[in-house]
């Protein structure tokens, strides 16, 4: 039954549209906050004398993951439509996700391997960037260490890079595993959402009345963490206060967000990200009638609802939306 629930609340052309402009609207949002967190931990470590732990010098191989993720994420995704499964324990569901008879042949069991497969390209391609990227920055972190400058840093970082990307070491592939996860909104999720999760698993009826919390609870926590709020949420002062690449990494993210809610806030100045909406049902209908939507960035001459298109990147565009409203109003 669950499965057939399944299938039909999923099978719309827009799910899978909303999960792949979601996801590359996260990677794209977590390749601009490398940037972000170059800035911090530069700043912490004139402050404190903290070692760098993040580099502008990152960008070239995280490039080179993104080349080499592609052929990964297109073997994965393919790996799981054929057989139904994933090559690594990632699942597109809260739970583990129910297929009828007849595997590939059953319509039924496309919708959930599609998803699935979807997910596994998003986190070849991030896995292979995140990897690259920090075995650069662990090299880099080494020879620093050992007061090596110039062309001896170069030869240095050079050979280790060579040696570690046959054999990378546990922490750093286990470093990039979670930020691949993050990518794709499926690591673990606060206290909140493992309770309700805990609950669905004591109460199964409750997956027909609460279908998904993991992925929207991640959405939700990422998207205040791209904002100057981001110390708020458990995960987000956990690394901040911290400290290491982490910590950083939080920083870039609160960073980048909160100089792109500078842009954002122009934007809807010019009447083309709205919030919620007047509450008059004669104003809100009227604006309706012109073409408004609520919750919508304007595209051309479209109005493009965002809340289940832009993940994280929602979050603010809410936040500042509904302020300029309410700055209009009053």
């Amino acid at each position: 039954i669950r499965g057939v629930f399944y299938a039909n609340i999923l099978s719309g052309p827009k799910t899978h549209l909303r999960n792949v402009i979601g996801n590359t609207a996260n990677a794209t949002f977590s390749n601009a906050s490398l940037a972000g967190a170059v800035v911090y931990d530069t700043a912490r470590h004139a402050a404190t004398g903290a070692p760098r732990t993040v580099f502008a010098g990152e960008i070239p191989h995280r490039v080179f993951g993104t080349v080499m993720g592609i052929k990964q994420g297109v073997d994965d995704a393919i790996f799981t439509l054929v057989n139904g499964y994933t090559p690594k324990s990632l699942a597109s569901f809260d739970v583990p996700r129910p297929e009828l008879g007849g595997g590939g042949k059953n319509p039924f069991n496309w919708t959930g391997r599609a998803l699935e497969a979807e997910d596994q390209f998003f986190y070849g391609v991030a896995y292979n960037q995140e990897l690259y990227s920090r075995l650069y920055a662990k090299a880099r972190g080494e020879a620093s260490s050992q007061g090596l400058t110039g062309k001896q840093m170069g030869a240095f970082i050079e050979d280790r890079l060579a040696t570690m990307k046959l054999s990378p070491p546990s922490d750093v592939a286990e470093a990039a595993t979670k930020a691949a996860q993050r990518m794709v909104f499926k690591e673990d999720s606060g206290t909140w959402a493992q309770a309700v999760l805990g609950l669905k698993k004591a109460v199964p009826i409750m997956d027909f009345v609460l279908p998904f919390v993991k992925t929207p609870a991640n959405i939700i926590r990422q998207g205040i963490e791209a904002t100057p709020f981001a110390p708020f949420t458990k995960q987000a002062r956990t690394d901040l206060m911290g400290g290491g690449r982490s910590g950083a990494e939080a920083g870039g993210r609160a960073l980048t967000g909160t100089v792109a809610l500078t842009a954002l806030a122009y934007w809807a100045a010019q009447g083309k990200i709205s919030g919620d909406g007047p509450k008059d049902p004669e104003e809100r209908a009227s604006l309706m009638e012109a073409g408004w939507r609520p919750n919508s960035v304007k595209v051309g001459n479209e109005w493009v609802d965002y809340t289940n298109l832009l993940g994280p990147l929602a979050q603010p565009l809410f936040a500042i939306g509904n302020a300029y409203e309410q700055y209009r109003r009053d």
